[in-house]
């Protein structure tokens, strides 16, 4: 293995009780020829076997590196990986998923080409090993694009299938996270979204690949796993002063009309996830306190037409005619008599 001034990618897993998981994460990668790469394993207080079966693995193969903590999250332990990393390029995996058979033969070249703040790459979504749909769609080219400040076009919705909000299909310099300090807050839900609207406040170069290169573990049973999230509206009202202090501090204009679309694009989410709620009123008293929030009524006074595409103004519908309501009375009773049967 190269000294660590010298390795190119260093690949970071944080990992809480995956004992029976990780060692696919790392095969799939100690598998390929390529082993210049340093794989950074930072186990977060598993009360499992995880550190054995990670000691046994760094025995095996001198490029892994474990780092042991005690459990503070998801977002303190990515921060701990890139603190204890050395590539000069870092990207982020999660314990339960793997990379493709060809990752390092495709992403080494493209790397070393060089020319991005920011290379993003395409990925299998997969549900229980079967394929469900590839993480973005392929109408989006590989190539380079710039972007001066691309936080309007992640407010505007224009950035998210294009890089996604996801850790895993991103590779970042070394050298612009040291730059701007960058690190996953521990105090905000929806970490990924809020580091890559951060992110792009600070960078114009972008690089996107469209090739496969990762397989993500969705692994949801709709009979078995609750998909009522009972926070959702604190959770997406908690967005707003850290992206307004992003928008004012990269001197964004009309950041309060770009604002109100990001909000907009979530009231169909909220209705959604509302119908999950066991407690009819209760679903129905948090979607009112969403859209009756002060800051939701001032941001939705400057909602701007022009910014409009079909699921924003399938949004628009639902607010100003007042449809969620319609919406929500349907599709609870058809999810609650699903369930009763």
């Amino acid at each position: 293995m190269k000294k660590n001034s010298e390795i190119l990618l260093s690949i970071i897993c944080p990992i809480y009780n995956g004992e029976k998981v990780v060692g696919n994460l790392i095969e799939s990668l100690e598998n390929q020829e390529y082993k210049d790469y340093e794989l950074v394993l930072v186990n977060d207080g598993s009360e499992d076997n995880t550190l054995k079966v990670l000691n046994e693995y760094s025995k095996k193969y001198p490029n892994i590196i474990v780092v042991d903590k005690p459990h503070t999250g998801l977002c303190d332990t990515r921060n701990v990986g890139v603190e204890h990393s050395h590539g000069k390029y870092l990207t982020i995996g999660d314990c339960d998923d793997y990379y493709s058979a060809d990752f390092f033969e495709k992403i080494i070249p493209i790397i070393q080409e060089g020319g991005f703040e920011l290379l993003i790459f395409n990925a299998y979504v997969m549900n229980y090993d079967k394929f469900m749909h590839y993480l973005i769609p392929d109408k989006y080219k590989s190539g380079y694009f710039e972007e001066k400040n691309g936080v309007y076009k992640y407010l505007r919705g224009q950035f998210g299938h294009q890089i996604a909000n996801n850790t895993w299909n991103k590779i970042y310099p070394r050298e612009i996270i040291d730059k701007y300090k960058f690190k996953y807050s521990v105090e905000n839900h929806g970490e990924d979204l809020l580091y890559h609207i951060l992110y792009t406040s600070k960078i114009t170069k972008y690089r996107y690949f469209n090739e496969k290169l990762y397989y993500y573990q969705l692994n949801m049973n709709p009979l078995t796993t609750s998909s009522y999230r009972e926070n959702e509206v604190k959770d997406v009202l908690d967005y707003y002063e850290p992206i307004k202090k992003i928008c004012v501090n990269s001197q964004l204009e009309k950041w309060e009309e770009y604002l109100s679309l990001f909000f907009l694009r979530r009231l169909p989410i909220i209705v959604l996830n509302e119908t999950n709620c066991n407690d009819y009123n209760k679903g129905k008293e948090n979607i009112e306190s969403f859209l009756n929030n002060k800051i939701i009524l001032s941001l939705f006074k400057k909602i701007k037409f022009k910014y409009f595409d079909f699921k924003l103004f399938i949004s628009f519908l639902l607010y100003k005619l007042k449809l969620y309501k319609l919406v929500y009375i349907v599709l609870w009773k058809k999810r609650h008599k699903k369930r009763n049967h």
